[in-house]
């Protein structure tokens, strides 16, 4: 999530469709990663991290938030 100086949210970026069209079902280990550019108006990063319309568990590890240039 991209946030403002004040907190408010602007927009979210996500996981490409192309990586995420197999996120479905049972599986192993899977690296997912999203590249994104903050908005120009953006103070804050929130990673945010869930999996939508599907039932089970899901684990996350190594989670990072890099900036580059």
């Amino acid at each position: 999530y991209w946030l403002d100086h004040s907190g408010k949210f602007i927009r979210e970026s996500r996981e490409d469709h192309e990586t995420s069209r197999d996120n479905y079902g049972t599986h192993d280990w899977k690296k997912i990663r999203v590249r994104a550019a903050a908005p120009n108006n953006a103070a804050y990063a929130k990673v945010y991290l869930h999996h939508h319309f599907v039932h089970g568990t899901v684990w996350y590890d190594d989670v990072e938030l890099r900036a580059t240039r």
